[in-house]
């Protein structure tokens, strides 16, 4: 008597193997696409919150008030649109300077504050 397999054991396990990669891959893309979306949220949280932090700690920081004299008071005012640099944020410590963005990315340039009926709103530019 041989020992070993048939050919209908083999095409059995292939097919089960087949069956549990069909169920996997998808799942796995899936799981994968979430954690990048979550990635970039919160990089994006993370910019908003130094950002509304600089902005709430201006007024007692020297160099915030030399390049901003009015400390933001103006921006929860009037309805307008400001930019402020990266390399501000990161000097004055809100933000980690070996930051990266979700791809990888070194963070510089600028982040846009919107002010609309004294409700701020952040994004960064890139």
């Amino acid at each position: 008597m041989k020992k070993g397999f048939t050919l209908i054991e083999l095409l059995g396990v292939i097919a089960i193997l087949a069956i549990i990669v069909l169920v996997a891959v998808p799942a796995f893309i899936e799981s994968n696409r979430n954690a990048t979306l979550t990635e970039e949220e919160d990089f994006n949280e993370t910019i908003e919150v130094a950002t509304k932090d600089y902005i709430n700690a201006c007024p007692s920081l020297e160099k915030c008030l030399s390049k901003h004299p009015d400390g933001f008071d103006s921006l929860f005012t009037t309805n307008q649109t400001i930019a402020i640099s990266v390399s501000d944020l990161k000097e004055a410590g809100f933000l980690k300077k070996d930051l990266k963005t979700p791809d990888n990315q070194d963070v510089t340039g600028t982040i846009s504050v919107t002010s609309k009926d004294g409700k701020l709103t952040v994004k960064y530019g890139g």
